[in-house]
């Protein structure tokens, strides 16, 4: 449940929006972030930590090679579910139900997608 976001204004998300690896153990609270931050927090560029205070706070994180691979991991994740919620419209195209004008776009992103999978798999 996200709220709308205007001039990448920050905004509350809960804390069950992220998988598990990414957030702290903190039950039932939400954590105020930018779009950008949690971009960055999906592509493990930022971590969570604690400051001086006790605060819950998001801080950059170092480009291990580790981060590297959990982040490649999961835009792998991320792109396999792009190709899964198309293969509906690729089976039709197979069964001749849809013309190649209508796949025409569908299939350069699934291309592309591919590509992209395949060239992440080559970091791991």
């Amino acid at each position: 449940m996200e709220n709308e976001e205007l001039n990448n204004t920050r905004v509350v998300y809960p804390l069950g929006d992220f998988n598990f690896q990414t957030i702290p153990e903190i039950e039932g609270k939400g954590y105020s972030m930018t779009l950008e931050e949690k971009e960055k927090l999906s592509r493990h560029e930022l971590k969570w930590s604690e400051d001086p205070e006790g605060h819950t706070v998001l801080i950059p994180n170092d480009p291990t090679e580790e981060n590297r691979k959990n982040s490649a991991r999961a835009r792998i994740v991320e792109l396999k579910k792009l190709l899964a919620d198309t293969d509906y419209q690729a089976i039709k195209y197979a069964e001749g139900l849809i013309t190649p004008s209508e796949y025409v776009s569908i299939k350069a992103k699934r291309e592309m997608w591919r590509k992209e999978i395949n060239d992440l798999e080559k970091l791991l």
